[in-house]
């Protein structure tokens, strides 16, 4: 009965370890495969080790799910990151730092919320994210992306990327907070501070944390007009919707 509950740990974590090497969602939920897995070899260690018994077998299969662990939780922050990135909005109040009291309009010149041209939008509707030259410059931040919705063509996202280093991003941070009154909360993973008003949010990335880089990214965006990006671009996928040729 041992054996068998030992080799089925072996083959369950060993599946498990491979699934958390696979990135995104499959990654993620290898941890409630290796998890039991991981319980199975330990209690076969302490039972061998009360009956002076050898334990190799049950301690390289621990030995193996516990990495697999590591690397699925690593891939459940790196989700959770990627996440705050897309719509940091949307994150929890403690997560946010604290309640801006000035209201947050947008960055380089152009509002969230404001309405594109709509030859331009039209032309760049396929990326969905048009590249431009900022209007009100601010320290090294040149251009700005302006995100927009695919049918009413309005600004739910800018963000921009400046030369800098850590002491930059410290200057970026320091002023940010002074503008909106408030302290930015620190999300504690790749270097990101990020606060709001509940609907919009504006984050800063140490992007020399993340990838190595010299420079920052900052982020303006507007929650409610994210969803309504979302909700037009799930109409238009079902106005392609066709049954001809099949």
């Amino acid at each position: 009965m041992r054996r068998n509950l030992l080799l089925g740990s072996c083959i369950v974590g060993g599946i498990g370890f491979l699934m958390s090497l696979v990135p995104n969602g499959i990654g993620r939920f290898s941890i409630f495969v290796v998890v039991p897995a991981f319980l199975l070899a330990v209690t076969e260690i302490i039972i061998s080790s009360r009956k002076k018994e050898r334990y190799g077998m049950a301690a390289g299969v621990a030995s193996v799910c516990l990495v697999g662990i590591v690397i699925s939780s690593w891939q459940m922050k790196l989700s959770s990151q990627i996440k705050r990135e897309m719509h940091p909005a949307s994150m929890d109040k403690e997560e946010c730092g604290e309640k801006v009291t000035v209201p947050i309009i947008g960055f380089g010149g152009y509002n969230l919320g404001e309405k594109l041209n709509v030859e331009v939008a039209k032309k760049y509707a396929k990326k969905g994210c048009i590249k431009v030259r900022a209007e009100k410059k601010f320290r090294n931040f040149d251009s700005v992306y302006l995100y927009f919705t695919p049918k009413t063509y309005m600004i739910y996202r800018i963000s921009s990327v400046g030369k800098g280093d850590e002491n930059e991003f410290q200057v970026i941070v320091a002023s940010l907070e002074q503008k909106y009154q408030a302290k930015m909360g620190d999300d504690g993973l790749l270097g990101t501070k990020i606060f709001g008003d509940g609907n919009r949010s504006i984050s800063v990335k140490d992007t020399a944390t993340e990838l190595g880089l010299v420079g920052n990214t900052i982020t303006f965006e507007d929650e409610r007009l994210y969803k309504q990006n979302e909700r037009e671009e799930s109409e238009i996928a079902k106005s392609k919707v066709t049954t001809e040729g099949l």
